[in-house]
């Protein structure tokens, strides 16, 4: 883990931590393209295939990337009750509980549609009509990321959910299902992405796509923008620990390896104020990798991705929190009230040794699905509000009209827009007769 010490040095740090060089990442879909090209061309030419071809283009990229492709990639209403129904108990206990908090969550920060008084302006809030629920694969079944997905959009009302992952764990289909899914594809990547934005002769595109992935997912999501929605573009998972000498070290230690085992890429980030606590952190944090079962991958995300940066005091912990904007956000400190009210750019801000991000992950409440790589500057966590849309409205009275009209015919005037002032003017003369 780098180690960084004082507040400027770890500012000037914060751009090198953001400029992760993937230029080298190339693929040729294993032989579907005659050369290994980079994401965003790999991307751009699977999305043309998938759009002139159709089924067929789908089941050609499937076959080449993947070795092999099923009959179907709908997974049938007949298979989903029986995974449901095959669930055990312990297991469906905890998923239901997760569901309800999340749903709990979720339902408190749905917008609601709303008027004033006289009715004469409000917004209108509508579900968007269909959804994609990106669940990625990797080497676990992620049922959390399902019910992380799903759940905000049944709490907004959205009429169809989607569920597409190259995952096919009977444990993953089932909680998909217990949490409203109401179609489940078998389908992973880029190409997964682009079916649900453009769609085939027998899979309907949705309006919106959500959900972690990949730099291929994440890349086909940038492409597939503007012709359907998306909750943000994610790069690997990230969390910040900001600590002192109150922490419990053992702890925060757990927290770093907890957030390295995601991935090689994932990013742990100390804020330690003080040396002491993160030398002790870390030394701790070596010693629980050796039982580890991802050690591998937790010791490779921890040595080229993780840092360390110590500081002297909360307010410069507060200045590296806000200039890296991370995914997560823990504050375990002796003053962490002080801390916690003056971070204000973090996908999740966690407060606390009870409050930790592995609970956030599973079962705690918000979606934890949450803008990484910065983008907390301005993207919010997946929730609720982002399965709606809000549709302002008019209805003014004949008094309210006549008593703003002509302010806003001055300001056509200005505008040089002379229909527009004409057109506020000849309602005037009709209403008042002028």
């Amino acid at each position: 883990m780098k180690k960084i010490t004082g507040l400027d040095e770890s500012l000037n740090y914060v751009p090198i931590l953001r400029s992760r060089n993937l230029t080298n990442l190339a693929s040729d879909g294993n032989g579907l393209f005659n050369n290994k090209i980079p994401p965003k061309t790999f991307v751009n030419k699977l999305i043309e295939i998938i759009k002139s071809e159709g089924d067929v283009g789908l089941r050609r990229v499937v076959e080449r990337i993947d070795g092999n492709c099923p009959e179907s990639f709908l997974v049938p209403a007949d298979e989903c009750t029986l995974q449901l129904k095959s669930l055990n108990t312990k297991i469906r206990k905890s998923l239901e509980t997760s569901i309800q908090r999340v749903t709990d969550f979720q339902t408190k920060t749905l917008p609601k549609s709303w008027k004033n008084t006289t009715g004469e302006f409000g917004e209108k809030v509508t579900p968007i009509e269909s959804i994609a629920a990106y669940v990625p694969g990797g080497t676990a079944p992620l049922l959390s990321t399902a019910i992380m997905t799903i759940t905000p959009a049944v709490v907004a009302g959205v009429n169809r959910i989607v569920v597409i992952t190259p995952s096919k764990n009977p444990n993953l289909i089932g909680c998909a299902t217990l949490a409203g899914a109401d179609e489940i594809y078998t389908i992973g990547g880029a190409q997964a992405i682009a079916t649900m934005a453009y769609g085939t002769e027998s899979i309907e595109p949705v309006d919106f796509i959500c959900g972690p992935g990949n730099v291929w997912v994440t890349e086909a999501k940038k492409a597939v923008f503007g012709d359907v929605g998306i909750d943000g573009v994610y790069g690997p998972t990230e969390t910040m620990l900001i600590v002192d000498d109150y922490s419990n070290f053992k702890i925060a230690a757990s927290d770093l390896l907890a957030q390295s085992e995601h991935d090689k890429m994932a990013v742990p980030i100390l804020v330690s104020i003080g040396s002491n606590a993160a030398e002790s952190i870390m030394t701790i944090m070596y010693d629980q990798l050796k039982t580890l079962p991802r050690k591998n991958i937790s010791k490779q995300s921890i040595e080229e991705q993780g840092v360390c940066f110590i500081v002297s005091n909360p307010d410069e912990a507060i200045s590296i929190a806000n200039a890296v904007a991370p995914e997560h956000l823990c504050v375990t400190t002796d003053n962490e009230k002080y801390i916690a009210d003056r971070c204000v750019k973090a996908g999740g801000l966690f407060i606390g040794e009870t409050s930790g991000e592995v609970i956030a992950d599973y079962i705690a409440g918000p979606s934890h699905v949450m803008p990484t790589a910065g983008t907390a500057k301005y993207n919010s966590a997946l929730s609720s509000k982002d399965f709606v849309t809000t549709t302002p409205f008019l209805n003014l009275t004949r008094e309210t009209f006549v008593r703003l009209a002509e302010s806003a015919a001055v300001i056509a005037d200005e505008e040089r827009l002379d229909g527009h002032a004409t057109s506020l003017r000849l309602r005037l003369k009709e209403f008042i007769g002028e």
